[in-house]
């Protein structure tokens, strides 16, 4: 065990514990306190069983039995306080764990939005989940300390009965006294014990660098195998594998990935099983050491006979706790491995730092925003999708956003609300760059229906308020405005007014959800939620995708007098939304082509009045 290293790994361990020792603070006393009962409590009858075989062997049966008693006694105190203080313990230890688990699966929503999107980092995340699901977790890293502190207290209470075993000279003039010389005794426990855990601790390391080499390929076999099921369980996948017959295709890759899941797990078992047996074949040749060394003591009349068992299991006790410390500190080491996945994972920072300005709150919605000579690209890219944008919002307007695919209109959107931050350039909301703005109180100000609108495994009020508490008065009145009948609020969802283990029993949607509502009725839901929300600023990214053309036309009517008077920008490649627009936005390949009210554009004769024209022939009879 290299000193350094040892250091090294005690130090991340330490630091380790430090970063969640806030989470409970009772834990690491417990931990401490159990491992203190769990070293001493075997103890109890190895240091009575010899007064209890002494005074047997000599006939003091009175002696004996009070000696007994005492051990049943203590034995049973102690044992009691022990498992108490296990239960306590292990209690903590598996909620400090949950709490663990939380940080990891809720880092998503403390991450600004740039870095979350990056593919780096849901690989991180994915690593980070897999460490957690294999071995790298922190209740495992808390078991092997507790073992490891017990055996450190272990070791150092039978090296003090086997250092009473040595000192103990035998009365014989023959070879017995040479034998059982405290000098010789003290040398052939140490060399012997050294080399036999000198070859266990190599046989450990061994074994546990092949499970560390297996484990990277653990990690990609276990991500196929769940990417394999997720397929398998996705509604929107299997209608395409089984449109396009692709079951012989997935089975394929469902059984490489178990084949490849089953082969590490076997490879795995054979060193977990090597190290079993070896451990076993060292217990074994310890303790035929020990009690041979003791029968010599005995022979030489050093120790009683009824010591004997009590310095041969001391003998067999360090030995343990000297095998047990080196594999719990391979066990460490391999688990700091793992946990480096998850530390790196939860120390992501959150590169949008918020500002301290308040946002004013204003009845009037006067909030006027500006780019100025803006320019974006997108992380690990070189290719600018905006370049030099300058343009204002005007207030109270109803505004469009157009242009071919890639011409950059999502990505405008994406920097007007901070989801990422300019390459270049500044914008301003009231002449204020929008960074020097408190982070939150900015979003407040949007009401945003995107593309991939998000819908969620839970009640269509919660869907609709984004909250745990909400009015659900309003939450109905938003469902009515965005184009939802009476009848599927009545219906498909549970009432506002219904009891709450009723509400619970049902009206989910999203993925979980048993209930099945069409795309456009999903769609009206986001729609609502904007609505609910009543933010100053509506942003509308192709609202309308999954609806037909009847469906369309109303919602944007609408809308058109639902927003009254707020800022809203609508981005569709249907171009007659446009109609609805006094002011449209042209972008071609990320720059603002050209700018005007429909009428006025289609006097252009520009790229705005060729993609209307392109798709307005389709609605023209032709002769």
């Amino acid at each position: 065990m290299n000193k350094s290293n040892l250091k090294g790994m005690s130090m991340r361990v330490f630091l380790l514990i430090k970063r969640f020792y806030p989470l409970d603070h009772s834990l690491i006393p417990l931990l401490l306190l159990n491992s203190l009962l769990g070293a001493l409590v075997p103890y109890i009858p190895i240091v009575l069983s010899a007064p209890i075989l002494n005074d047997l062997i000599d006939k003091r049966y009175d002696e004996g039995l009070k000696w007994i008693i005492i051990m049943v006694v203590a034995v049973a105190i102690s044992n009691i306080a022990l498992e108490l203080v296990k239960n306590a313990y292990l209690k903590h230890a598996r909620n400090v764990q949950i709490k663990v688990d939380s940080l990891i699966y809720l880092k998503p929503l403390e991450v600004d939005y740039e870095t979350l999107e990056d593919g780096k980092t849901m690989t991180d995340f994915v690593n980070a989940i897999t460490s957690l699901r294999y071995q790298g977790n922190y209740f495992n890293v808390l078991q092997y300390l507790n073992q490891s502190i017990q055996d450190c207290i272990s070791f150092i209470f039978s090296s003090v009965l086997v250092i009473g075993l040595c000192l103990a000279a035998g009365s014989t003039d023959n070879w017995l006294e040479i034998i059982t010389n405290p000098i010789f005794s003290i040398a052939i426990i140490v060399v012997f014990i050294a080399f036999v855990s000198g070859i266990l601790a190599k046989l450990i390391k061994y074994c546990n660098e092949q499970i560390f080499k297996l484990f990277k390929d653990k990690l990609q076999s276990e991500k196929m195998a769940g990417y394999a099921w997720t397929l398998l369980g996705a509604e929107e996948k299997s209608k395409v594998i089984h449109s396009y017959q692709m079951q012989e295709s997935i089975n394929n890759l469902v059984k490489t990935a178990s084949d490849k899941v089953a082969a590490n797990y076997k490879r795995e078992c054979k060193y977990w099983n090597f190290q079993s047996v070896a451990n076993s074949g060292a217990s074994g040749v310890i303790t035929a050491f020990a009690y041979v060394l003791c029968s010599f003591k005995v022979l030489a009349h050093a120790i009683s006979l009824g010591s004997l068992v009590q310095y041969s299991q001391a003998i067999v006790q360090m030995n343990s706790s000297i095998i047990d410390i080196v594999s719990s500190y391979q066990q460490l080491s391999k688990l700091m491995v793992y946990f480096n996945e998850i530390t790196e994972y939860l120390d992501l920072p959150n590169k949008f730092e918020t500002g301290t300005i308040p946002v004013e709150k204003r009845s009037d919605h006067e909030y006027e925003f500006e780019f100025e000579n803006v320019s974006f690209h997108y992380p690990n890219q070189e290719k600018h999708v905006l370049k030099n944008i300058n343009c204002k919002l005007k207030l109270h307007d109803k505004m469009a956003i157009v242009g071919p695919n890639g011409a950059g209109k999502t990505t405008f959107i994406k920097l007007l609300i901070r989801l990422y931050e300019p390459t270049s350039g500044v914008i301003k909301l009231n002449g204020v760059d929008i960074r020097k703005y408190n982070y939150q109180e900015y979003l407040n100000l949007f009401s945003v229906v995107f593309q991939d609108f998000g819908l969620y495994g839970d009640n269509i009020d919660e869907n609709v308020s984004c909250r745990t508490k909400y009015d659900s008065n309003l939450v109905n009145e938003c469902l009515l405005k965005a184009g939802l009948s009476e009848k599927f609020i009545g219906g498909d969802r549970v009432l506002a007014d219904s009891s709450d283990d009723k509400r619970d029993a049902g009206a989910f949607i999203g993925e979980e959800s048993s209930n099945k509502h069409s795309g456009g009725e999903n769609q009206k839901v986001a729609l609502a939620r904007a609505l609910y929300k009543n933010a100053p600023v509506v942003i509308l990214d192709e609202p309308t995708a999954a609806l037909d053309p009847l469906s369309e036309f109303d919602i944007y009517q609408r809308f058109y007098s639902l927003v009254q008077d707020k800022t809203t920008l609508y981005i569709s490649h249907r171009m007659s939304s446009c109609r609805f627009c006094n002011d449209i936005i042209v972008f071609d390949n990320g720059e603002i082509e050209e700018r005007g009210s429909h009428d006025e554009l289609i006097a252009n004769a520009g790229l705005y009045s060729r993609l209307w024209n392109a798709q307005a022939q389709y609605y023209v009879e032709q002769n």
